[in-house]
């Protein structure tokens, strides 16, 4: 039986973007607005338009700011809100998290996020890689229901946190998916799934275009780089067809 293919998920903030994203090939989106902050929560409008331009899964990340993940309660009645209102308009599911005070997942929140999104995929996202005891809040939560977890091994990219993903990837045992993401790129993404034996990544594969906004802000806002992105489409489309080439297939 043939290796299945990698499945390659790309973080965009536009629809231009998704549609540069699923041709050079992608399958799944993670859909954001301001990358620069590590990803808000997108408009209405956002995933409208871009759930019209591909025809793929849209994942919408659930986050109220910038900062970090310990939520005030108006925020996560914002939260919750939001995801009501995204997954009623299309959204395939929903990446969020909280933390609370001691390091530890707000489970409040994310029994919240379960009863909303339902039958529709949740995702954990990489406020996992701030956990004091990632080995016990990947068991909580699989008690949670959780589809997924985005997560850099709780260093600063994937590379580096390699060998916490693969402890995880074992542990998981099939009962919640693991996604490596953060600093994901063509020079690093089948080292990352040798170490591991992950079957998905997630990268942003981000470029920056100009808009001069002279002192009023910056002129810089990243785009997707359709270049790198076909670059990691490739690297894994070699990297199954070297595995069947070695079990002979």
């Amino acid at each position: 039986m043939k290796t299945k293919q990698i499945l390659l998920e790309a973080c965009v903030a536009s629809a231009a973007d998704a549609v540069l994203a699923v041709s050079h090939g992608a399958e799944r989106l993670e859909l954001n607005v301001g990358m620069e902050l590590g990803g808000i929560t997108p408009s209405l409008g956002l995933l409208q338009q871009t759930k019209e331009a591909v025809d793929a899964p849209v994942m919408v990340i659930i986050r109220p700011r910038g900062g970090g993940f310990c939520y005030s309660a108006s925020e996560r009645r914002l939260m919750v809100r939001d995801a009501h209102a995204l997954l009623a308009a299309g959204a395939d599911g929903v990446v969020t998290g909280g933390l609370g005070s001691q390091g530890r997942i707000d489970a409040s929140l994310m029994e919240q996020m379960r009863d909303v999104c339902q039958e529709k995929e949740l995702v954990f996202h990489m406020a996992f890689d701030l956990l004091n005891d990632p080995e016990q809040g990947l068991e909580e939560l699989v008690s949670l229901q959780v589809s997924r977890v985005l997560t850099a091994g709780g260093r600063s990219t994937a590379i580096e946190g390699k060998g916490l993903i693969a402890k995880l990837v074992a542990q998981s045992a099939g009962r919640i998916d693991i996604l490596p993401g953060g600093g994901v790129d063509s020079g690093n993404v089948i080292e990352l799934l040798r170490h591991t034996g992950c079957s998905q990544v997630h990268g942003t594969f981000k470029m920056f275009r100009e808009d001069a906004a002279k002192f009023v802000c910056d002129g810089r806002y990243p785009a997707l780089d359709e270049i790198e992105i076909r670059r990691v489409r490739s690297k894994l489309n070699e990297y199954v067809t070297t595995l069947d080439q070695s079990s002979g297939l």
